[in-house]
């Protein structure tokens, strides 16, 4: 065969690329880190291992995947984002209980992200049972705003009679 009926073909070859994933599924706000770790498609190590959050947010990160086996070095990978979402609020108050005095008493609302409470106080006069049923908390920081919470119940307990002795001559 002359050497004018050979064919040559070029071999061609493209390096295969890794790509980066986290876990999506978003969390709520607790004051903790939310850690994530980063996968590379191929096996590769990536670079940072975890993408992290503490506050109400959205998080990602570039990400790098060490070279292994069939697939090279990949980097500039996006890995997706997750999402901290805000925390409902809870509500008490500062105190849940007094002796009748005569005057008007009351029990602070407190909502335990620091929200603004409505009502901001419950109480009364009288001995008597004084309910903080429905309670709103405004929204603040990483806490949701949130409402129809039951703060507790402030008691006005009866006075103690004094006991008292007059002598009339």
């Amino acid at each position: 065969m002359p050497a004018s009926d050979v064919t040559y073909t070029a071999l061609s070859w493209s390096p295969n690329y890794q790509t980066a994933s986290i876990n999506t599924s978003s969390a709520v706000y607790s004051g903790s880190a939310v850690n994530r770790a980063v996968t590379c498609s191929g096996g590769g190590t990536p670079t940072p291992a975890t993408v992290s959050g503490t506050n109400v947010g959205s998080y990602s990160s570039t990400i790098s995947c060490s070279a292994v086996g069939n697939y090279s070095l990949s980097s500039g990978l996006s890995s997706g984002s997750f999402s901290i979402t805000a925390a409902p609020q809870t509500a008490s108050l500062n105190t849940y209980s007094a002796t009748y005095n005569g005057g008007s008493q009351t029990a602070t609302v407190i909502c335990s992200g620091g929200g603004t409470p409505t009502p901001a106080t419950v109480g009364g006069t009288n001995a008597g049972s004084y309910p903080a049923s429905s309670v709103s908390c405004s929204a603040v920081g990483n806490y949701a705003a949130t409402g129809a919470l039951n703060a507790g119940t402030f008691t006005i307990n009866k006075a103690n009679p004094t006991p008292s002795l007059s002598v009339s001559n």
